[in-house]
């Protein structure tokens, strides 16, 4: 839950949704538990003498069944429509939350981060979120209410036989908790590898034309193999902590079968309750096996929701690098003049620094060229003009304010820039030049 808590405002802001849909289910269940009585009931008119009932009486007995599934399943219909559409609004408000996020960092955030990994963080971790907010949230109420209510019903029936079924219970709540620790960490090492794999892609797309210009194709396939691989390894591990889990319920669900078949069978042969109730006792076990196995599965998605939560954090919590001015100082209106004082710049982990002690004015209207060898520090200088980058020491200034006090969307919207590096969007041509 401490990963999942940075959801809470988004949930907030749905509300009224996810409470419609909470009310929904309830009423949904609240038809659906009374199914197996109504069966039960009509097991035991049939079993009487024919001479005591008519057609009309187990036709009536059969419209009510039909009419109690049919209003569940109305009411179950509409649950989805408030609590699934309530995940989907969030997560588009999420999505854009992350993209507003990291289109607020330096140039730096981009260095740490590889396209890739913020690719698997805008799709799958948001994904898994989702899934937590979504089916997750509605199963989960739709299991409390389940359970709750075949419970009343049952203790109704038979408190002897109900407490003898719920024996395996406990167990159920060990097992859950055991396997949902496993995929929690599983699941995280599945989205770093899935992580590392889209980064490996979307770098070797970028790269095409130098893998072929130096003919390292079947290198690139190999590596790309060796990524798939270890990513078809960590998913396997997942599946195989995920498979326990159903069956494992599965078999706590039957033990519950088997002790109220030996115990409701012989109270039935004394007398103490009637077929029709045992039939109604053996549907509330068999409408349990649902929730008692939606549990597991709803645990899974919550683990691999809080894993993604955290990755997602981890993104969203980064303070960008540039600090932002309370008071941001105006720029002239015109051309505005580029001043650099005893400049120097340092990129992160690097021995020696980028630029050194430069110091230049240019007036507007000027022009200069600067030339030198790779990595002699002219992109560098360059991209220090619009803040992409902060300078170490020394002040750079534009139209006599320093960069630092200046708003970073003003002073970017004032500066043109035609990179070394081409890329085009996918679009034409013409919105590529209006971009």
């Amino acid at each position: 839950m401490k990963q999942l808590k940075r959801l809470f405002p988004y949930i907030a802001r749905h509300k009224k949704l996810y409470i419609a849909g909470f009310f929904l289910v309830l009423a949904s269940n609240v038809f659906g538990v009374q199914v197996p009585k109504a069966v039960g009931a009509t097991v035991d008119l049939l079993r009487g003498d024919s001479s005591s009932y008519e057609m009309s009486d187990v036709l009536e007995h059969v419209l009510l069944i039909i009419g109690l599934q049919v209003a569940a399943g109305v009411f179950l219909y509409f649950t989805r429509k408030t609590t699934i559409v309530a995940s989907r609004k969030i997560e588009f408000e999420l999505r854009n939350d992350f993209v507003a996020s990291i289109q607020q960092q330096s140039a730096k955030f981009f260095g740490r981060n590889s396209t890739g990994n913020l690719m698997a963080h805008a799709t799958n971790d948001v994904n898994a979120v989702r899934e937590f907010l979504g089916p997750a949230m509605m199963y989960s109420a739709n299991t409390i209410s389940t359970f709750v209510l075949s419970l009343v019903f049952m203790f109704s029936i038979s408190s002897e036989i109900t407490l003898y079924a719920l024996i395996p219970l406990p167990f159920v709540s060990i097992c859950i908790y055991l396997i949902g620790k496993r995929v929690h960490v599983l699941f995280r090492t599945v989205q770093e590898q899935f992580s590392s794999l889209t980064t490996w892609v979307q770098e070797n797309l970028s790269g095409t034309r130098l893998v072929r210009a130096f003919t390292r194709e079947t290198y690139e396939q190999e590596r790309f193999e060796e990524f798939s691989e270890a990513y078809l390894k960590s998913n396997i591990s997942l599946t195989k902590a995920q498979a326990l889990t159903f069956p494992l319920l599965m078999v706590l669900v039957g033990f519950s079968q088997v002790i109220a078949l030996g115990i409701g069978g012989t109270m039935v042969m004394e007398g103490i309750i009637t077929i029709g109730d045992l039939v109604a006792l053996f549907g509330y076990i068999v409408m349990l096996i649902f929730p008692v196995m939606a549990i597991g599965w709803v645990v899974n998605i919550i683990q691999r929701a809080a894993a993604s939560a955290g990755r997602l954090g981890d993104i969203l919590d980064q303070e960008s690098d540039l600090t932002v001015p309370t008071e941001a100082k105006p720029l002239s209106p015109g051309p505005l003049s580029v001043e650099l004082d005893n400049v120097s710049f340092s990129y992160p982990d690097a021995k020696t620094p980028a630029l050194q002690q430069v110091s230049l004015r240019i007036e507007p209207g000027q022009t200069l060229g600067i030339v030198g060898e790779t990595g002699s520090g002219k992109s560098t200088l360059l991209n220090l003009i619009p803040r992409l980058y902060d300078v170490s020491t020394g002040q750079l200034a534009v139209g006599g304010v320093a960069v630092q006090d200046c708003d970073v969307q003003e002073l970017r919207s004032r500066i043109a820039v035609v990179p070394q590096e081409t890329f085009l969007f996918s679009d034409s041509i013409l919105e590529n030049v209006r971009f």
